[in-house]
């Protein structure tokens, strides 16, 4: 089987979508399997701060810069010439401008789940709560008032999978296929 990297026509493959949705996961693991380069924005942002997890960026120094270090990072991943897949923020793609330059830069898949599958994944393991300030106070409450800021630039993604009650080989399988079936990494 050839390389993963043979098949990349874009640079960059982007993962979006909730929290819960599995692009962290997915990213990590396919990058893993192909030898492909792997970034997520959210792991870049708490090596930036030298923190465990975002509750304290967004405790110690506030939302808006929390926002504006993932602006950076995005921006320094976009100006790269490294072919990568990269798994973003929640919010990230709908940063100003954000969606548009993951458009024109690479492929977009967005992962979706309902609300109730996503709260049960993240709530299953409670420290994926303390990882999640926006999540942390309002519970899931916050998860759908997210998707609904959200999902509108969320569904401008090239391509959109279900990780709905799929186990995650399946779910890496179907980005697998997307990537190999439509050329996305050249």
């Amino acid at each position: 089987m050839r390389k993963m990297l043979e098949y990349l026509k874009m640079k960059k493959l982007y993962l979006i979508g909730l929290s819960g949705s599995g692009k962290s996961v997915i990213g990590q693991k396919i990058a893993q399997e192909k030898g492909l380069l792997w970034k997520d924005t959210d792991k870049q942002i708490l090596n930036m701060f030298e923190k465990d997890n975002i509750t304290e960026i967004f405790d110690e120094f506030g939302e808006e810069t929390f926002r504006k270090v993932e602006k950076e990072i995005f921006e320094s991943i976009l100006a790269s010439d490294e072919k990568c897949i990269v798994s973003t923020g929640g919010g990230l793609p709908i940063i100003d401008g954000v969606m548009d330059s993951m458009l024109k830069d690479g492929s977009v898949i967005y992962l979706t789940a309902s609300i109730e599958c996503l709260w049960r994944r993240l709530s299953y393991v409670p420290k994926e709560l303390d990882d999640r300030p926006l999540l942390k106070k309002d519970g899931q409450k916050a998860l759908e008032k997210m998707l609904n800021e959200r999902d509108e630039t969320y569904k401008r993604a090239n391509y959109i999978i279900c990780t709905e009650c799929l186990p995650i080989n399946e779910s890496i399988k179907k980005v697998v296929k997307i990537i190999e079936g439509n050329n996305c990494f050249v």
